[in-house]
């Protein structure tokens, strides 16, 4: 979400949409306090989703970010994601990751678990589906027309195995449809 004003939201949960993810690093920190007050007298109608920031990697960072989010977001507790380290070493694998979520669920803080990728989709998924604990809810992944055949496969694979998966970058940017011609669909909806 780009613009500052909470009225956005207030419309579109008004009208139906359930789902809203945020992070606490979006607008440099100031869209979980947008969203809570797009928030205020709907917050039983909405499903909430927010992330720690991407240099919490200790049980203490993630259960502060947590705690932090919760207040700005004026809740009791949400849906949770969290982003892969871009060492390859992804929340899926790490200890201090997992302790921290469970820890925070143990407290009725987080009531699903999830992890948010931006690179090395398909094996992140793969990750997940292999993981024998299941510790992970739900994946976000960039599913738009620009998807590879890859993600898809394994994004349905995932899915077969329970694990929710949440769309991002549904546009990617969009396609010039100029260039399409007048009669011609775009790309991947023939």
């Amino acid at each position: 979400m780009l613009t500052p004003e909470p009225e956005v939201l207030k419309v579109a949960f008004d009208n139906g949409v359930n789902y809203v993810d945020t992070a606490r690093k979006y607008m440099d920190g100031k869209n979980e306090e947008i969203v809570a007050r797009a928030l205020k007298g709907r917050r039983d109608k909405v499903f909430v989703a927010t992330k720690t920031l991407p240099s919490s990697k200790t049980k203490e960072d993630i259960i502060r970010d947590v705690e932090t989010s919760l207040k700005t977001l004026e809740t009791r507790s949400y849906r949770r994601d969290t982003a892969p380290q871009p060492d390859g070493q992804g929340p899926h694998l790490h200890i201090e990751t997992r302790e921290a979520l469970l820890t925070l669920s143990s407290r009725a803080k987080v009531r699903f678990c999830g992890v948010t990728t931006h690179k090395n989709q398909p094996e992140v998924l793969n990750a997940l589906v292999d993981d024998k604990d299941r510790f992970f809810d739900t994946c976000l992944v960039a599913y738009n027309f620009e998807a590879t055949r890859t993600l898809l496969r394994q994004s349905s694979g995932a899915a077969k195995a329970g694990i929710g998966i949440i769309a991002m970058k549904t546009q990617a940017g969009g396609y010039k449809t100029e260039a399409l011609g007048q009669d011609q669909p775009p790309p991947g909806c023939a």
